[in-house]
């Protein structure tokens, strides 16, 4: 298709060349769930409702829920957030860069760049998801200039076009479910560190953090050939010039 759909993407329905593609793929490999992924994703299902069906099938016995938060029912939920964020964003960004400087002091690296011009979200406008951005007392999607009773207009009637992005995404989740905590990786460690002023904000209580376990899993073949290399398995994750060090 040589017309890109900007949309978010759980909301892309899926075209027939994608089914007619992932049938071909699977006719070529052996696997218990080829069925069940077949009979889930099919041309007249969104990415959102594919995976949540397919997940559905594999979980039936477990007693799992799903939550899609692009529902209009979700997204109504979520209507004071939207526009809370949007409208302060200035002062929401000023607390988000106040944070970002104090982890570079201490010695970690923010994970996401806070643009001071936008609001943390991005609205759907004629089949295109673009962020936010504010200019002389406006706000603009792309070239449109949107006034501040038609952006109010829009959240209260039309709260499904506005789509979070990444920093505010977790304050969504935790405003539907209360969550105890959060096992993450070392880089997600330092994204949540960014994000608590926003918790605060907001007024909800923010999860623990919980370091996620870390393993390797290597080969008998490739062990041997470290070792007989003078390597060891912690020289893996150390960059190329101390691997040169120590071995030359």
């Amino acid at each position: 298709n040589s017309q890109i759909n900007l949309s978010s993407v759980g909301s892309l329905a899926l075209p027939e060349s994608f089914t007619s593609s992932l049938s071909s793929f699977l006719s070529q490999i052996e696997g218990a769930h080829k069925d069940l992924l077949t009979s889930s994703y099919k041309s007249s299902q969104t990415l959102s409702s594919a995976f949540r069906t397919f997940w559905q099938k594999v979980c039936s016995n477990l007693g799992i829920l799903f939550f899609d938060p692009l529902t209009s029912e979700a997204k109504n939920l979520s209507s004071d957030i939207i526009h809370k964020a949007i409208f302060n964003y200035q002062e929401i960004n000023e607390l988000l860069l106040e944070n970002s400087r104090s982890l570079k002091q201490n010695g970690f690296e923010p994970q996401v760049l806070i643009k001071t011009d936008s609001p943390l979200f991005f609205l759907d406008l004629n089949s295109e998801r673009k962020r936010l951005v504010a200019h002389d007392g406006k706000f603009f999607h792309g070239t449109t200039a949107i006034n501040k009773e038609e952006l109010e207009r829009l959240i209260l009637e039309e709260t499904s076009r506005f789509t979070s992005s990444a920093l505010i995404r977790p304050i969504l989740q935790d405003s539907f479910f209360r969550t105890l905590a959060y096992i993450c990786g070392p880089s997600e460690f330092s994204y949540w560190a960014q994000i608590k002023p926003l918790y605060q904000y907001f007024n909800i209580a923010q999860p623990m953090v919980v370091p996620r376990s870390n393993f390797r899993l290597i080969e008998p073949k490739y062990k041997r050939i470290l070792e007989k290399s003078g390597f060891e398995l912690k020289d893996i994750a150390v960059n190329r010039s101390e691997l040169l060090a120590k071995r030359f």
